[in-house]
C-alpha cells in the first residue's frame, strides 16, 4: 500500500476518537501516541501535510490499525474459538469482580490474539492493553505511563513518582471498574513485576490486572516462592496462587478460523488440522474424563491457512 485514501484516513481518525474516550482527551491520545496536541489536531482535520502519509502509517500502526481489515487475503480474522471464548471470560470475571488473574501457557497457544482483540473492542469499557518487551521498572512504568496516556512532564520523575501517577490514573476511574491487561508478563524483570505489589495494595477492589505470558511466568514466580526472593511470594499470593490454562485449538476451532479466513473446504481444513500435529488433552468435564485432539501452535496454524491461501489465490 503506497498511498492512503481519504476512507483509510477517516477510519484512523475515528481510532482518535475511540482512544480519546478510554483515555479522557485528545491530549492523553498524544501522549500514548508519542506525538505533539497539535500534530495530532492536524491528522483529525486531515490538515497534516508533512512527509506525506508517514506520519499517518505511524500513528495507525499504534493504534493496531490495518489496511484491508475486511479482505481476507490481506488480514488475518480472529475467530471466536473455545480459547477466545475462555479469554473472553476472564477478562470479564475479572473486571466484575476487580480480580488479579494470571494466564500462563505454552508459547503459541493463542493468549495475545484474543486479549488484544478483546481490548480493543472494549476501550471505552475501561480496558487497558500493555505488551511487555524485556523491561525493567523503569522502562515498565515509562511505557505503561506513555500507554495510559499519563504526561509524566519534563522535569525527572522517579519511579516511585511513577507508580503514583499510575494508581491515580485507575483510582481516578474507580467507577469505570478498570482493567489492565499486561501480555507477555514473562518478559518483565523481576523489579517490574514487583510494581504489581504496589498497584493491588493501592487499587484493591478498584483495579482488575490480567497478566499473560508463556510457561516460564508461573515457574518463575512458583520458583522464586520456594527460593523466597524478594516479591515473589506477594505476587504470588495478589494472583492467587493458580494459573490458568488454555485449551488449544480443536477441529472445530479449526473449521471457524478457517472458515473467518476464506477457507471453507472440509478436507482441507481437516489436512491443514492434521499438518498441526495435534496433541491429545484429557479434559474434566462433568466429573468425567474427556480426551480431546488440540493443535497448541496457532501460529504454525496461521502459516498453513495462508500458504492456503495462496494457493487458492493463484487458482
Amino acid at each position: 500500500m503506497t498511498k492512503l485514501t481519504k476512507e483509510n484516513k477517516q477510519e484512523i481518525i475515528s481510532l482518535f476518537d475511540k482512544k480519546k474516550d478510554q483515555l479522557g482527551s485528545y491530549s492523553k491520545v498524544a501522549t500514548f501516541l508519542n506525538i505533539s496536541e497539535a500534530t495530532l489536531s492536524q491528522l483529525r482535520t486531515d490538515s497534516y501535510k508533512v512527509n506525506g502519509d508517514s506520519m499517518w502509517l505511524e500513528v495507525a500502526g499504534k493504534l493496531n490499525w490495518k489496511p484491508y481489515r475486511n479482505d481476507h487475503r490481506q488480514t488475518w480474522q480472529i475467530a471466536e474459538t473455545t480459547d477466545y471464548k475462555s479469554v473472553y471470560k476472564i477478562l470479564a470475571d475479572a473486571k466484575n469482580k476487580s480480580l488479579f488473574l494470571p494466564i500462563s501457557d505454552l508459547a503459541g497457544i493463542g493468549k495475545s490474539a484474543p486479549l488484544k482483540a478483546i481490548s480493543e473492542a472494549q476501550q471505552s469499557n475501561g480496558m487497558f492493553y500493555i505488551r511487555c518487551w524485556d523491561w525493567g521498572k523503569r522502562e515498565f512504568l515509562e511505557n505503561l505511563c506513555r500507554n495510559l496516556g499519563i504526561d509524566t512532564g519534563r522535569g525527572y520523575k522517579t519511579p516511585n513518582d511513577l507508580i503514583q501517577m499510575v494508581i491515580e490514573f485507575f483510582q481516578n476511574r474507580a467507577l469505570l471498574k478498570p482493567l489492565l491487561i499486561i501480555d507477555e508478563a514473562d518478559k518483565m524483570k523481576p523489579a517490574a513485576k514487583r510494581i504489581l505489589i504496589a498497584v493491588y495494595n493501592e487499587c484493591e477492589d478498584i483495579l482488575s490486572v490480567v497478566i499473560a505470558g508463556t510457561d516460564s511466568l508461573e515457574k518463575e514466580i512458583k520458583r522464586g516462592v520456594k527460593f523466597q526472593i524478594n516479591g515473589y511470594d506477594e505476587i504470588d499470593s495478589r494472583f492467587g496462587r493458580k494459573y490458568i490454562k488454555l485449551i488449544g485449538c480443536t477441529l472445530k476451532d479449526t473449521m471457524l478460523i478457517c472458515q473467518a479466513n476464506g477457507l471453507n473446504d472440509g478436507g482441507v481444513v481437516k489436512e491443514i488440522f492434521e499438518e498441526c500435529n495435534p496433541i491429545r488433552k484429557i479434559l474434566r468435564v462433568q466429573n468425567n474424563d474427556v480426551t480431546i485432539r488440540v493443535i497448541t501452535d496457532i501460529r504454525r496454524l496461521k502459516r498453513l491457512v495462508q500458504k492456503y491461501q495462496m494457493k487458492v489465490s493463484q487458482n
